[in-house]
């Protein structure tokens, strides 16, 4: 992202009525110096990516400044018509929602070159948000986010590549893609690489590297990730087994609600795997699990209440 957005997106996120650019020879207000250091943070790796989405959400909510946004749009210039694209779309500060009207200062701002409005493009063309759905004009907005080094934009070039979505299926390019978003710290390609490790396609099959993969996305919260790191740690898959490592992945994503992590953190409490056995706490995540509709732990648990679990 750009400074000039990174700039705005801070001001409408700490509430400063700053100029949209400092004047020449004159001294660093605190909204400069507190965005330099976000900007620091964006550019330093894997928390840029929160940094940005943070502050880009933030200025989009925030009505105080959409005057001077709209005027800079008006003027041309595509970061602000992004986020004037994300206000009418989500129908937030102060503007009525309007897709259809977002889309076209998305498309402006993409057509300028900015490519976190390419991505947008090739997403409303995926999914059909907005516009009819197409899958060749979704490769080609995100093969111009990912050229330029958008994360999101080559996890999605990826994806298509992968299960052949309007193009001829590459498991190869796939994880190319996949491993430049990933190495971006792009959690979703992370994960996207990892699978094709375990699975090799377009890859050597190595657990070791799938594990590795897994765990940075698993380190910022991906259950997915988390669930496969427990897996792996119970059953030998790329690293020693280690009950105690499985039930610590298990639970942060029982944590976040998954179903299979809170069947699988019940066995292992039932069998005192990795945890204190506790019978009682089987239960309980077996509970959970079925609550949602888990078959495994609805069995489970009527083995659990007539004397047996396996």
């Amino acid at each position: 992202m750009k400074r000039k957005i990174a700039r705005l997106a801070c001001m409408l996120f700490f509430g400063a009525a700053t100029p949209w650019a400092q004047a020449a020879g004159s001294a660093p207000s605190p909204v400069d110096a507190v965005c330099a250091r976000v900007i620091t943070m964006m550019n330093s790796g894997r928390p840029g990516l929160h940094a940005e989405y943070l502050l880009i959400t933030a200025a989009a909510r925030n009505p105080a400044f959409l005057p001077e946004l709209r005027s800079e749009a008006e003027a041309g210039h595509p970061d602000a018509e992004f986020l004037l694209g994300l206000q009418y779309s989500l129908g937030w500060g102060g503007v009525p929602r309007d897709p259809a009207r977002g889309i076209t200062w998305y498309r402006k701002a993409a057509e300028q070159g900015l490519a976190i409005a390419q991505d947008e493009m090739g997403a409303n063309y995926r999914f059909g948000f907005v516009l009819p759905p197409s899958s060749s004009r979704a490769l080609s907005w995100f093969r111009r986010a990912a050229a330029q080094g958008d994360a999101s934009g080559q996890e999605s070039l990826g994806v298509m590549l992968e299960l052949g979505d309007g193009v001829s299926r590459d498991y190869a390019q796939a994880a190319s893609w996949f491993r430049k978003a990933a190495g971006q710290g792009d959690a979703a390609a992370q994960v996207r690489l990892g699978r094709l490790y375990e699975s090799g396609h377009g890859v050597p099959q190595d657990d070791a590297q799938a594990f590795s993969w897994f765990h940075k996305a698993a380190a910022q919260g991906d259950v997915e990730a988390q669930n496969w790191l427990g897996y792996a740690y119970q059953h030998g898959r790329g690293v020693p087994t280690d009950d105690v490592q499985a039930a610590s992945w298990f639970r942060k994503a029982a944590g976040q609600g998954s179903a299979y992590a809170q069947d699988s953190l019940g066995l292992l409490y039932f069998h005192g795997w990795g945890v204190p056995q506790d019978p009682a706490r089987a239960e309980h995540w077996f509970e959970l699990a079925a609550a949602q509709g888990d078959r495994f732990a609805v069995r489970k648990l009527r083995l659990l209440r007539t004397g047996s679990a396996h």
